[in-house]
């Protein structure tokens, strides 16, 4: 299957791997996962995951009007609760077996994902744990811009596709295609910083990607 992670750009319009998995016939997954180690970073704020939460809720509602996403050939979604913290850098957060977010105190706490799949954990040990369910074969996401911890992030995810592989995560993936999306004009990993200006030019006149209303036609049946 394909699966479609959100990062933190919980959006349905301009969304790059959401437009590419409409093209496509494959099974797909729409993931979202709390990081430990993303959210235990000074600059994360509880109004940031306040923000997502209330994005992840209106995404999953909205997907689920658009396509009735869920038919024999897609994956059952986890349930899960979405994490809070708290305005001094608390977390309420756990594990019920590795892949699931835990019901939180807040006003989110009864709420059931149709269409998306929320998971807790660090990030290469959810996407093995997905693998071993039902085969990955691309893993589509946008090119992050931030803090040194989703640089990292990153390259364990890149390293885990290429591998199957992370510390004591056995994915035995034998190759997971990660395709990343510039969303942003700024690209990681630039060899030579001298084409920047006629890198970014293209991105900006580039059109924007297609709405997921088209999942309605493209992926839902």
């Amino acid at each position: 299957m394909d699966v479609v992670w959100l990062k933190r750009d919980v959006r349905l319009h301009d969304h790059g791997p959401l437009a590419e998995i409409c093209k496509s016939n494959n099974p797909f997954m729409v993931l979202y996962i709390y990081e430990p180690d993303q959210l235990a970073e000074h600059s994360v704020h509880g109004s940031h995951i306040h923000f997502v939460n209330e994005g992840l809720i209106e995404m999953d509602l909205k997907l689920a009007e658009y396509c009735g996403i869920f038919s024999d050939d897609h994956p059952t979604p986890t349930q899960a609760a979405p994490p809070q913290r708290d305005d001094d850098g608390g977390k309420e957060d756990g594990s019920l077996g590795g892949c699931v977010t835990q019901p939180s105190d807040s006003d989110y706490s009864g709420a059931r994902f149709r269409a998306l799949t929320v998971a807790y954990g660090e990030a290469t040990a959810v996407l093995a744990a997905l693998h071993r369910q039902r085969p990955v074969r691309r893993l589509l996401a946008h090119m992050e811009t931030g803090h040194l911890a989703s640089y990292a992030r990153d390259r364990r995810v890149r390293r885990w596709c290429r591998e199957g592989k992370e510390g004591e995560v056995e994915g035995g993936t034998g190759g997971v295609r990660f395709v990343e999306f510039n969303h942003s004009g700024v690209t990681r990993r630039l060899k030579s910083r001298d084409a920047f200006s006629t890198n970014l030019e293209a991105f900006l006149a580039a059109p924007q990607h297609p709405s997921a209303e088209l999942l309605a036609g493209g992926a839902g049946g």
